[in-house]
């Protein structure tokens, strides 16, 4: 028996405003169903750790990482550091994440691939100094 999607409730739109920062839609749109989990699982990845005062071990800004300009050992530890902060998330099944770094043009590609209640969904963030830009790929499954 298929079970039913689970029920994220409603939350304020957010996404990728003029200046490239992560911020609520100017519109008022608001995001329903699968979409207020993607938008909380960017939130993780562009979050301080520590500054969630309900949640001070989650979260971490990926902007962080790239403004150190990232060596090879640090870009073969995103991929783990990421799964395991998305997987705190309680409507994450299970994830696969790779990682793409460009030194030249200090720009990171982070493609996640989501199992959920909803189904398997891709999220793909860009990454550039000063800039992030998220899109969220096709769901499989209910929505």
């Amino acid at each position: 028996m298929t079970q039913p999607a689970p029920a994220f409730g409603s939350t304020l739109a957010m996404n990728t405003n003029l200046n490239g920062e992560w911020d609520c839609d100017p519109t008022g749109r608001m995001a329903t169903g699968r979409d207020v989990l993607a938008q909380r699982l960017v939130s993780r990845q562009l979050t301080t750790l520590g500054s969630v005062i309900d949640c001070p071990n989650d979260c971490f800004d990926i902007n962080d990482w790239l403004s150190a300009n990232m060596t090879d050992g640090q870009v073969a530890q995103l991929p783990g550091q990421i799964h395991t902060e998305l997987l705190k998330d309680q409507e994450v099944q299970s994830l696969t994440v790779t990682v793409n770094y460009n030194p030249a043009t200090s720009t990171l590609v982070l493609t996640e691939n989501i199992i959920s209640g909803y189904g398997p969904f891709s999220l793909t963030i860009t990454v550039t100094p000063g800039n992030v830009a998220a899109l969220v790929g096709t769901i499989q499954g209910s929505t």
